[in-house]
């Protein structure tokens, strides 16, 4: 869907592949199913050509992805009295299957934010690094958005809303007085978009 990473700039196609396994492993987790899939992957890869081979590649690692999900979860052809989990049964423990999908999604967040970061520093744009919409500060923004919802929901911190609004608002008006200094000295001048844009 996308075209080639440009030039001193960071492929992001091994993070990718890695959270997509990760995330169709927990979504699919099944010992049984993840094991057909599998070996039907593998068969595919061994006999087939072309898109063919490409599919059963990609049935293979999502099959073996499952296949460790469902021995996490103590699940296997949709039973789950049969292994006992490593970890424990999704509809035993929904919360703490939620606040996996949740830990999961801020990492894959974090990692595209952190990624781009490197991408800016690499390619010499320290500001845009540090103040761009996916930077340094967006960054700190997102974690302490993500902290405070966090310890609110598991009861350890209550702060006043007062409290959460200046912080959450601190990053943001550095991120619009950031973009704002580099729209100036890169001579741009579309000033409303730059400052609402954060």
């Amino acid at each position: 869907a996308y075209a080639q990473p440009a030039y001193r700039s960071i492929d992001p196609t091994a993070a990718g592949a890695l959270f997509f396994l990760v995330c169709f492993g927990m979504m699919f987790a099944d010992l049984g199913h993840g094991a057909v899939i599998a070996l039907l992957g593998i068969f595919l890869l061994a006999a087939g050509r072309g898109a063919v081979r490409e599919a059963g590649k990609l049935m293979a690692f999502c099959g073996a992805a499952a296949s460790v999900f469902g021995v996490l979860f103590g699940s296997f052809f949709g039973r789950e009295d049969v292994i006992p989990p490593v970890l424990f049964h999704p509809a035993e423990h929904i919360g703490t299957f939620l606040a996996m999908g949740i830990a999961t999604g801020i990492t894959v967040i974090s990692t595209g934010i952190l990624l781009n970061i490197v991408r800016l520093f690499r390619r010499g744009d320290a500001a845009e690094a540090v103040f761009s919409q996916w930077g340094i500060l967006s960054l700190v923004f997102y974690w302490l958005c993500a902290a405070v919802i966090t310890l609110s929901a598991a009861g350890i911190v209550t702060l006043p809303f007062t409290t959460i609004l200046a912080a959450a608002a601190a990053p943001l008006m550095l991120i619009a007085a950031g973009e704002a200094v580099t729209a100036i000295i890169k001579g741009k001048t579309d000033m409303p978009e730059i400052i609402f844009h954060p």
